[in-house]
């Protein structure tokens, strides 16, 4: 039986709960999010006058909602999106939930609280396929090392529809060429298998033979994608890298490395893939996530629409 952490003041509070949200596996991304946001909650609460985690109840949530909803942004003086703030809400909920849950605070009225409804918004831009291709094409024009690695970054992205942040984490074991398979560790170090496309097998095997030996240096490690000096690519760098590439290419579509994410999901759901299939290649948690897709997937309601809507015979 666990004792009961004591805690009076706010900071302390979410410091045990940071490293508690460790310890049950959630991984350092997710805890800088939640730092971030409850940092600006009890950065609220110091200029109100609440500092113990004790005096947080149902009124003073429904004060940092309006505070959410009042704030304006710095750098463009715009509000918060309802989705922004929905995040802002929930990482604040589930605090003090796990703060109930250790018995820190006694009143539960929290749970109480209505969440504003979160608005689940299609992909802005979604490439076709000719558009994946010319980009490919621009990426291979230079026709050194490095447009040999970014071509094989570009074709593993469409090919799996992979995150960046998973990108840059695979290792040298996780592809098998020779079996066209790879295993990506997802959020929550959720691992999934992916059949990968022979022709992005293909640009990897090139990378590895005649690119990667030469980028290679004392903290490669073991990590798939190198940058020319020889650390690991990080998620920033390999964001810029696609971003300059869909320029170049002359695309004016908002994003970068998600851009590929969303085309593979539209293309497989144009070509009639099981949406269960699909939430497993993208490493989707909830199919609602997935579903988002359907939306942009037209061609088989297309099909259907001209098949049996009387104004389409």
């Amino acid at each position: 039986m666990w004792s009961t952490p004591v805690f009076e003041t706010l900071p302390e509070a979410i410091s045990f709960y940071l490293d508690d949200c460790l310890a049950r596996g959630m991984s350092p991304n997710t805890i800088t999010i939640k730092r971030q946001s409850l940092t600006r909650f009890v950065n609220w609460c110091a200029t109100n006058g609440i500092t113990k985690p004790q005096d947080v109840n149902l009124e003073v949530m429904e004060g940092f909602r309006q505070y959410l909803h009042h704030y304006k942004k710095i750098l463009d003086g715009k509000p918060l999106s309802i989705n922004s703030q929905h995040k802002f809400l929930t990482d604040l909920k589930l605090f003090l939930r796990r703060l109930h849950r250790r018995r820190i605070i006694q009143n539960a009225d929290f749970e109480e609280f209505e969440m504003p409804r979160y608005k689940r918004r299609l992909p802005k831009a979604v490439l076709s396929h000719e558009e994946v291709e010319r980009i490919f094409f621009i990426a291979s024009l230079r026709g050194d090392r490095v447009a040999i690695r970014d071509r094989a970054i570009l074709e593993l992205y469409y090919a799996s529809a992979i995150r960046r942040s998973e990108l840059v984490r695979l290792r040298l074991g996780d592809i098998e060429l020779d079996k066209q398979i790879l295993t990506v560790e997802g959020k929550g170090e959720k691992d999934r298998r992916l059949p990968i496309a022979t022709r992005a097998c293909e640009w990897v095997k090139a990378y590895l033979d005649s690119v990667r030996p030469h980028f290679k240096g004392v903290d490669s490690g073991d990590v798939l994608f190198l940058s020319t000096n020889g650390e690991p690519m990080d998620p920033d760098q390999a964001g810029r890298m696609v971003g300059k590439y869909v320029r170049r290419a002359g695309i004016d579509k908002p994003g970068a490395c998600h851009l590929f994410r969303h085309a593979a999901a539209t293309a497989m759901l144009d070509a009639g893939a099981d949406i269960r299939h699909v939430q497993e290649m993208l490493g989707h948690a909830d199919i609602s996530t997935t579903q988002i897709y359907t939306f942009v997937a037209i061609k088989q309601l297309e099909k259907v629409y001209n098949r049996t809507h009387p104004s389409a015979q």
